[in-house]
C-alpha cells in the first residue's frame, strides 16, 4: 500500500505538514488504518484467506509485504498487522471475521489506538538508534523490515521503508511523547554519522 502509492498525490494528501526538519524531517501519516489479526498463522488456509482479502502475500518473519491497497506486516508468530486507509479498516474486519469464522482468531480495528510517523532523511537510522536497542545497521535492518521494539522504553514498531525513509508506529496514548522524542533526537546539535 504505502510502497505502491507513497509518492502519489493521493497519499501525499494524507500526510501532515512536516512537524520538524532537522537531521530528518518528521511528519504524521494521516488516514492511517491498522487491523490486527491473530490466529494460527501456520495454517495454510488461514494465510490464504488473509492473502485473498488483503491482496498481498503474507510476510516472512520480521518483514512487511505490500499490495495495491494494503500492506501486511509480521508482528509475531500468531499475529499480522494489516495497514491501509482508515476507511477500509471496518470493512476489512467484517470480511476477515466472516471468512475466518470457522477458525479460532481475533480480528480488531486498531486504527484509533495507533499513530504513524514518517521519517525522511539519510540519518533516520542514527536518530532512532539513540533510543532503541534494535540493531538498525543496513545489513541487519534493510528495506522491508518491520520490527516491534522500543524507543525510550515505549513500545513501537519500526518499518524500514528504504535507505532514506522509515515509519514509526506507536500507540496513540504515547504518540505525543514519541513525536517529541523524535524531534529532540533529530536536532542538528546531536547529529551523528554512525551508519553512513
Amino acid at each position: 500500500w504505502l510502497t505502491q502509492f507513497f509518492m502519489t498525490k493521493k497519499v501525499r494528501s494524507r500526510m501532515s505538514k512536516p512537524e520538524f526538519k532537522g537531521n530528518v524531517s518528521i511528519e504524521e501519516v494521516k488516514n492511517f488504518g491498522m487491523v490486527t489479526v491473530k490466529g494460527n498463522l501456520s495454517d495454510n488456509k488461514v494465510r490464504e484467506i488473509i492473502q485473498s482479502i488483503s491482496g498481498t502475500q503474507c510476510p516472512q518473519i520480521g518483514k512487511i509485504s505490500d499490495g495495491k491497497k494494503m500492506s501486511v506486516g509480521w508482528m509475531s508468530t500468531d499475529e499480522y498487522a494489516i495497514f491501509g486507509e482508515t476507511s477500509d479498516a471496518i470493512k476489512l474486519v467484517d470480511r476477515i471475521g466472516s471468512k475466518l469464522k470457522k477458525y479460532d482468531h481475533l480480528c480488531l480495528n486498531m486504527s484509533d489506538s495507533r499513530r504513524c510517523f514518517h521519517l525522511k532523511g539519510k540519518g533516520w537510522r542514527e536518530v532512532i538508534s539513540k533510543g532503541t536497542p534494535a540493531n538498525l545497521s543496513p545489513k541487519a535492518f534493510g528495506k522491508g523490515v518491520l520490527r516491534r521494539t522500543r524507543i525510550a522504553n515505549v513500545a513501537v514498531a519500526i518499518w524500514s521503508f528504504n535507505e532514506t525513509e522509515a515509519f514509526i508506529i506507536s500507540m496513540t496514548s504515547v504518540s505525543d511523547f514519541i513525536l517529541e522524542w523524535l524531534i529532540n533526537a533529530s536536532l542538528e546539535t546531536g547529529r551523528i554519522s554512525y551508519f553512513s
